[in-house]
């Protein structure tokens, strides 16, 4: 059996496909395994979106950069719980898609948090004539 999709191989990042699974990668002899490919992939998605759901905490505070990043780490949890569903990455990387997905919605609730309180001070400074 070939691998019908352009899967690179885990090393090189060699295309491979046409390449009979089992077989070494024609470029640097490592074996070629779909499933690894398809791991090394999926795992990056949902290593992203927990530590962009990580960074949206600790970015809530500086004027909308915690919002952006919420969104990201919600988008790549996605992409991931849509390959675990369709049989494209283990079943293993949904708690870590899962984590991705809540700390992307507490770092998006942080940020409206702190954006609705500085517009409430600044609308307090301009009223009582500060500004």
């Amino acid at each position: 059996m070939t691998s019908p999709n352009p899967y690179p191989c885990v090393k090189c990042e060699y295309n491979l496909t046409g390449t009979p699974m089992g077989n070494p990668c024609p470029e640097c002899g490592t074996d070629f395994r779909i499933e690894s490919a398809i791991d090394r992939r999926t795992c990056k998605y949902a290593t992203t979106s927990i530590v962009l759901g990580a960074l949206s905490i600790a970015m809530s505070f500086l004027y909308g950069l915690g919002l952006i990043l919420g969104i990201l780490a919600i988008v790549y949890a996605r992409k991931t719980e849509r390959q675990v569903k369709n049989d494209l990455a283990p079943p293993a990387l949904l708690g870590i898609a899962k984590a991705g997905r809540i700390t992307g919605w507490i770092g998006i609730a942080l940020t409206i948090i702190f954006l609705a309180t500085m517009g409430y001070i600044v609308a307090d400074l301009v009223i009582n004539g500060v500004y």
